[in-house]
């Protein structure tokens, strides 16, 4: 396993939102032709627990299993734990590869998957959604709480914002996220959002399905070449 320990200034830091934007403007996440890009890294976000249903647990084993299939790699929050752990075990049996991105205070916690291909340590929680969408090509939810939910709508707002080129899934595993997708409906409906920016999140019950919503969201969202991340859209 290879780790990188990533620390950052501490008494004269940017605020963290600006750094976001500030890293996200550069273009990290943004290839010259997006219309041939290939999701081969992927950002999955999801619990730390395994929830009350199994169902949740043989979603996450079959995502895990079939990322290393189809050679993407799993990008996390380097957990052991729940879901996370379930996922990262079962890439890293079918052969995948896994990096993991956590804040020094939770390896502390001996919370951290320590068998990772690739272990990345950071100070913060910020800065972990930093570097993880630095790795990622797109992102996906799984059942999880309430860091799910931050880690979801951080990256969907981004891409509302122009700061991001990413596209962002749901895995919908036995309805879990139907309340959450009806709230987001109901924001829509009352006039909160436009229709385009309704439409940014891709959903889908199957992961194949998903992935190919995500694909063709990101040919429906090109970046002409050498344009910068605010021009596109």
């Amino acid at each position: 396993m290879i780790i990188f320990s990533q620390r950052w200034p501490t008494l004269e830091r940017w605020p963290q939102t600006l750094f976001f934007f500030a890293y996200t403007y550069q273009g990290n996440n943004l290839p010259d032709k997006l219309s041939t890009m290939k999701l081969n890294s992927i950002c999955v976000f999801c619990g730390s627990r395994k929830g009350n249903n199994p169902i949740y647990e043989k979603a996450a084993r079959q995502l895990g299993h079939a990322f290393a299939e189809k050679g993407i790699r799993l990008v996390y929050g380097a957990g052991n734990v729940g879901l996370m752990g379930i996922i990262a075990d079962a890439c890293l049996e079918k052969g995948g590869k896994v990096a993991g991105v956590i804040p020094h205070f939770l390896r502390e916690w001996e919370v951290c998957h320590e068998e990772l291909t690739e272990l990345v340590l950071v100070d913060t929680l910020f800065e972990r959604k930093v570097k993880m969408a630095e790795l990622s090509q797109g992102s996906i939810s799984l059942p999880g709480g309430y860091g799910t939910l931050d880690e979801l709508f951080e990256m969907v707002t981004l891409v509302q914002l122009r700061r991001l080129h990413q596209p962002v899934g749901i895995l919908n595993v036995d309805g879990y996220f139907d309340p959450l997708l009806s709230q987001i409906r109901h924001m829509y409906e009352e006039g909160f959002m436009s229709e385009k920016h309704y439409r940014f999140i891709q959903v889908a019950e199957d992961l194949d399905e998903l992935l190919k919503k995500m694909e063709k969201w990101v040919e429906d969202n090109q970046v002409d070449e050498g344009a910068s991340p605010n021009k596109w859209g």
